[in-house]
């Protein structure tokens, strides 16, 4: 049942509403978490963090939470523009206010007679299987590096020795990953192995990560830290990283969202836009998109000081060898992209029904 059909007192929900949560409600998030809400009152419709519903997530503030809300507003934004809507009046409060809604959307002065988000919005996707290593098309890449917002840009890597050069310092993040005991707790309560848990909608179900045989087991196993730890002191870990660094190898191209993250929040919300942006775009010509934040996570948690002790010699290296790749002492990722065509069709995630994560009130003051 979609929103328009459904009615809280003397709310109707327009079409118009309806069409722009749907596309918001299609955009990526860290591991499925899906940690927005929309709310209209009548005259405006607001995007804002279900603190309610993630009370046990990473928080609104955590980076990858504020780039999932920067695809968000992408998504509005495209299936706005696609049917000739003027966003100007848009208030994209992210850019100016970090405690109100992200976006406030007034009511269209023109007529809207949308009904449903394009399908290049709604049909995007990730997918972990096996890519070809063949070249993205030149006029892709074109478009891409064309892309910026402000002190934000989309970089395209191809060459051979760049992806390997990446690809090591994935590995190397990753290792880290693997010994940091709230990320592995994250993750692992991310996970839907039964079709119960499947059934939810949110959270990564087990038959998107195009395991390899016994990767299914292997993951229910380790997801008890203390084994995990244990694991870790036989050198676990490296095994689990070079799994990692070698899947990112086989891609068409390597594609970056960096800059510089002086802004803060608005930063990682304008890093999501670019990354949706490119996402859309590459999904559009039948290339797939595998996204790894192990990378920028690292720059994020030494920063913010969490990684742990013994770890942060390491951690250092990387950001200082991330910096020298980019050729930028202030240049950070923000996401990097494994591209490509891939081998098998990708398995959809499931999502949260659309009243889920809608509200028929304002959300703060708008």
């Amino acid at each position: 049942m979609t929103l328009l059909a459904r009615v809280s007192g003397k709310l109707t929900i327009p079409a118009w509403v309806n069409a722009l949560a749907q596309a918001g409600h299609s955009a990526p998030s860290a591991d499925n978490s899906q940690p927005w809400l929309f709310a209209w009152d009548g005259k405006y419709l607001s995007l804002d963090f279900d603190a309610d519903r993630c009370a046990s997530g990473l928080g609104r503030s955590h980076p990858v939470v504020q780039m999932a809300f920067g695809a968000v507003i992408e998504n509005m934004i495209r299936t706005a523009v696609a049917d000739g809507i003027d966003v100007e009046h848009w208030d994209l409060r992210y850019l100016t206010c970090q405690d109100g809604p992200f976006l406030v959307v007034p009511t269209p002065t023109q007529a809207w007679d949308i009904q449903k988000p394009p399908d290049w919005i709604i049909s995007r996707h990730t997918n972990r299987a096996g890519y070809t290593r063949n070249p993205i098309p030149d006029d892709v890449v074109s478009e891409l590096t064309r892309e910026h917002e402000n002190d934000v840009r989309i970089l395209v890597y191809q060459d051979k020795k760049a992806i390997h050069k990446l690809g090591q310092l994935v590995g190397m993040a990753s290792e880290i990953r693997f010994q940091t005991e709230d990320v592995h707790r994250w993750l692992n309560a991310s996970l839907r192995f039964t079709a119960t848990e499947v059934e939810r909608g949110d959270g990564l179900d087990i038959e998107t990560l195009a395991l390899p045989p016994g990767g299914r087991h292997l993951l229910r196993f380790i997801s008890d830290w203390d084994r995990m730890a244990f694991l870790n002191r036989l050198h676990a870990y490296k095994f689990l990283a070079l799994v990692e660094k070698m899947q990112f190898g086989q891609c068409g191209a390597a594609v970056l969202i960096a800059g510089n993250s002086s802004g803060g929040a608005s930063s990682w919300i304008t890093a999501g836009r670019l990354m949706e942006r490119a996402w859309l775009l590459l999904n559009k010509r039948g290339i797939s998109v595998h996204p790894y934040f192990v990378l920028p996570d690292t720059f994020y948690r030494l920063n913010a000081g969490l990684v742990p002790s013994h770890l942060q010699v390491k951690a250092r290296e990387i950001t200082e060898s991330t910096r020298a790749f980019l050729k930028q002492d202030t240049c950070m990722p923000f996401m990097v992209l494994r591209v490509g065509v891939a081998k098998s069709a990708a398995k959809r995630s499931r999502r949260l029904p659309l009243d889920t994560v809608f509200s028929h009130q304002k959300i703060n003051s708008v």
